[in-house]
């Protein structure tokens, strides 16, 4: 299913309260969700495994960390145990964004660097990955490779949709009769 990038960062920062996260905290997965999948890394799945798995070893709980440090970052350090690492490309895109500061990432069989200009890798198969051992992030004067290309849709599958809209389905008021007689609805009669 095709979703517009406002749509689709609505549902998983609905989905995301529906998991229990703050509305706050929700917002930033929102956000971090759209650029991922802006960029064509991930629509959804790996969203679904941060979110299970949100602890302090989540790239969801560390990103917004970084974000708060900025221009503080050291000019390397190391992660252990990251859930859903790729998250933390977003995260580093919107200090990069915000700062001008260019960031190496790299975990597994991935490296990628990130930009003001966006995110730049050559083998984005092995970004999506649930959970990465080690994590290095360094701050670099430049970056190389190839500028991932910008997707205006996200294609979201049935599966991951149904998740999606049954976590935001949590954070909706059942309707009650008195809502109803309220206006909330068409209430005792139809008239349109």
């Amino acid at each position: 299913m095709s979703y517009s990038l406002n749509e689709f960062e609505a549902l998983c920062k609905k989905a995301a309260k529906g998991s229990g996260l703050f509305w706050g905290h929700a917002e930033e997965v929102g956000r971090t969700a759209r650029l991922l999948s802006r960029s064509g890394i991930d629509q959804g799945s790996l969203l679904l495994v941060a979110l299970e798995n949100f602890d302090e070893n989540c790239a969801l709980w560390i990103g917004p960390a970084l974000c708060d440090v900025g221009l503080g970052l050291d000019l390397e350090f190391e992660l252990e145990n990251v859930c859903a690492p790729a998250y933390l490309l977003a995260f580093l895109s919107i200090i990069a964004s915000n700062n001008e500061n260019c960031f190496e990432i790299e975990w597994m069989d991935f490296k990628a660097a990130i930009s003001y200009e966006g995110i730049f890798c050559n083998h984005l198969k092995t970004a999506v990955i649930n959970f990465a051992d080690r994590v290095v992030i360094r701050r670099v004067e430049n970056v190389s490779g190839a500028l991932l290309p910008i997707h205006s849709r996200a294609k979201i599958p049935k599966n991951i949709i149904e998740k999606l809209l049954e976590l935001a389905g949590r954070t909706y008021a059942p309707a009650t009769e008195v809502s109803r007689l309220a206006g909330a609805g068409a209430g005792l009669s139809d008239n349109d």
